[in-house]
């Protein structure tokens, strides 16, 4: 999850309370908000800035794949 959020991905916007929508037999997942909301929300969002900035851990951040790659580095 962490990635995705970092990078201005949608899972960045979901907040305590949000209605999700999971249905397996199409393999989706949907965040229950409408536009206006999801508009604010991505125009609210301040920019990710890494905490880490040298060593293994920076390297790890900057080229480690999805988990649903497995996680391994690039």
């Amino acid at each position: 999850i962490s990635p995705e959020a970092a990078e201005g991905g949608m899972i960045g916007l979901v907040k305590n309370g949000d209605m999700i929508e999971i249905n397996i037999p199409k393999r989706s997942i949907t965040l229950k908000l409408g536009k206006n909301e999801l508009a604010r929300r991505t125009k609210e969002r301040k920019k990710f800035i890494p905490k880490v900035k040298s060593g293994y851990l920076r390297r790890y951040s900057d080229m480690v794949t999805s988990a649903n790659t497995g996680a391994v580095l690039r």
